[in-house]
């Protein structure tokens, strides 16, 4: 028969309640809302992708046709009409019909004729691309004509450029020491060894050095190469149009020629609107490597997908976002080899799935705030009296013990009940231990989370001793219940002093105090602390006295050293009893100084050491070299008289 058992707290256990309601409430609602979800969100990203998919290749051929026929219309009108009379292209009167088929043509930068004998005339908008790269140009120039001819007999080309405000306002003409050479172009070679029309890749343009796309028309009579009509297009509006023909706002469009190059790119055109004219002083004005490299990634993802007319599509990762892929060959009766790379994150198909999404989120939110409520209401106690052990347990880290009050009443939570029990021990023990030890021991105890041990290392400290004068006559001739009241009132003015310094009370060693400063938190400011420290225990003590004296009671008078030196300071003692305490000569001397009082007849003696860390916010005056025991040679000591105060008008006494 058992005689003595265990008593354990009844109740639920605290993870056991939890876990059943956050099982029965959310895992259910949350699996089906996933489910339908998913379900909802798969379905229409498939029907919406194969309908936006089959609709990119039309809109790209389309687009392109849009773009280029108009510009290879009239390059071919006017190689045509120059097939006949090649020389009426010298005329002044021909001028205006490049103006105007420019002006009518609002994608065209430039219109070029180049003739074999050597008259070329150039037509050219002034964009802010173009004046960037040319900044000489009058202000309020809209076109610039540039006539070049090489008259029979003469080795140099003559070159002039007409500047207008709009044909056929002239503002100024110019003879430019820079000789665009056109014959050179890559448009003029291929012309001349084309029967047709020529569309490029993307060239420098031979006087404005800009990124272009030229449509290079043959101007032949029979089997003789007359010359060449060009139209030129920047990349910037080709890449306008293809930005303003995209499928969705995030998507990219890219055209591509036979060998790879970028003609093109819809976020070429983002680029130029963001960075505006000044991206031209670049060698390039938009990054076509940039978009290449980009385009080359894309082609060599994951390739698995549908195929259909030539077009192949697919869907891969690049940079964790995840694309829909197009790229297929360019339909057209121009000749052109040019492909092209539809690019459009999955995220941006959401036509129906956002219909889908904002039902589901809305039952989503039906079903929390359902959950939400019950589980509030089910956790609200549980929480308040986790909330209050955690701010008691805050309190005692604190070394807040309040008056002994307990933190949990009537607890029927198993864990919860322990939990109480054993903050509630825990704050009678550090309260306890805290009468023993010095606070600021225990509290870096608490703070450091580490066991105690012996060990000691070497600080800098101001140690102070202080005393009473003839305390053991007192003693003898009085009660002990009077000499308690003695000590008590005296040993609690000198705490409190050196509390309020930040300083560490040692020990009692019967009416003596031995305090220090710099352990166990280090302070530079050691010495003046303690100065302040000494001076409030002596006005303590004289208001005691004060009181004492009204009493009819006898009056104490203390006295006080201070030392300033490097010590051993640490936890000393056996693993089962330890000390928190400083030792070394240092300690001795000061020590020693408190006894000097009596011979000096001073009340606070410093030594040097202290004076000369101390000597900015102390007053203070030189007593006489002594000796001390134990020490050989001498030293200089000083009577503390006051502190001071440093403002900002200077130096006040305390």
């Amino acid at each position: 028969m058992r005689l003595f058992y265990k008593i354990r707290p009844q109740g639920i256990r605290l993870v056991s309640m939890l876990l059943a309601i956050f099982s029965a409430l959310v895992i259910p609602a949350l699996i089906f809302v996933l489910v339908v979800s998913h379900y909802q969100a798969e379905r229409s990203i498939r029907l919406h992708l194969d309908a936006e998919l089959g609709r990119t290749k039309t809109d790209t051929n389309r687009a392109l046709a849009e773009f280029f026929n108009p510009l290879v219309d009239v390059t071919s009108v006017l190689a045509n009409v120059l097939s006949d009379e090649p020389d009426d292209v010298k005329a002044a009167s021909f001028v205006g019909v490049m103006y105007r088929t420019v002006s009518n043509v609002k994608r065209v930068t430039s219109l070029t004729v180049a003739l074999e004998d050597g008259y070329v005339a150039n037509l050219e908008r002034i964009t802010a691309d173009v004046r960037s790269r040319h900044p000489e140009y009058p202000s309020g120039a809209g076109w610039v004509l540039r006539n070049i001819s090489q008259p029979k007999g003469r080795a140099v080309p003559l070159l002039r450029e007409v500047f207008y405000s709009e044909y056929p306002t002239e503002i100024s003409t110019v003879i430019p020491t820079h000789m665009p050479d056109f014959y050179e172009t890559q448009a003029y070679q291929a012309a001349k060894g084309s029967s047709s029309v020529y569309i490029g890749e993307v060239t420098l343009g031979a006087a404005t050095n800009l990124p272009l796309v030229s449509i290079a028309v043959p101007i032949r009579r029979g089997d003789s190469f007359l010359g060449a009509a060009i139209a030129n297009v920047t990349v910037t509006d080709l890449s306008k149009f293809l930005s303003e023909n995209k499928i969705s706002d995030n998507s990219e469009s890219v055209i591509l020629d036979a060998a790879g190059h970028v003609v093109a790119a819809s976020s070429l055109a983002a680029a130029a609107a963001e960075s505006g004219p000044a991206a031209t002083s670049m060698t390039t004005p938009f990054d076509l490597d940039g978009v290449a490299r980009r385009a080359m990634a894309f082609d060599e993802l994951e390739s698995d997908g549908s195929r259909d007319s030539g077009m192949h599509s697919f869907t891969a990762e690049l940079d964790k976002v995840e694309y829909s892929i197009s790229d297929f060959p360019i339909k057209n009766n121009l000749g052109l080899k040019y492909r092209a790379l539809s690019v459009t994150p999955l995220n941006d198909f959401v036509g129906e799935l956002r219909r889908s999404s904002r039902n589901f989120t809305i039952l989503v939110v039906l079903l929390i705030l359902v959950e939400a409520v019950l589980i509030v209401r089910m956790s609200r106690r549980m929480s308040r009296r986790i909330k209050r052990l955690a701010s008691f347990i805050s309190k005692i880290r604190a070394m807040d013990f309040g008056d002994g009050e307990v933190a949990l009443h009537n607890v029927k939570i198993r864990e919860v009940a322990e939990l109480n029990s054993g903050i509630s021990l825990l704050q009678s023990a550090l309260r306890s231990f805290s009468l023993y030890v010095p606070l600021g021991v225990v509290r870096h105890m608490v703070d450091d989370g580490k066991a105690l041990k012996p060990g000691v290392e070497r600080r800098e400290l101001t140690i102070l001793f202080c005393d009473l004068e003839n305390f053991s006559t007192l003693a003898q001739s009085i009660s002990a219940e009077e000499l308690l009241n003695y000590t008590t009132a005296y040993f609690s003015a000198a705490t409190e002093a050196i509390t309020r310094q930040g300083g560490t009370v040692d020990k009692f060693i019967g009416d003596a105090v031995m305090a220090f400063w710099g352990a166990p938190q280090a302070v530079n400011d050691h010495a003046a602390r303690a100065c302040r420290a000494a001076v409030d225990i002596v006005k303590g003590v004289e208001q005691l006295n004060e009181a004492w004296l009204a009493e009819g009671k006898r009056a104490l008078r203390v006295r006080v050293g201070i030392n300033s030196a490097s010590v051993l300071v640490g936890n000393i003692g056996s693993p089962d009893r330890l000390s928190y305490t400083a030792l070394g000569d240092g300690v001795n001397v000061a020590s020693r100084l408190e006894g000097k009082n009596k011979e000096l007849g001073s009340t606070i003696c410093i030594s040097d050491s202290t004076y000369e860390r101390a000597k900015d916010q102390i007053v203070a005056k030189p007593l006489k070299p002594v000796s001390v025991k134990g020490r050989v040679g001498e030293f200089m000591v000083y009577e503390l008289l006051d502190v001071v105060a440093v403002t900002d008008e200077g130096r006040k006494v305390a």
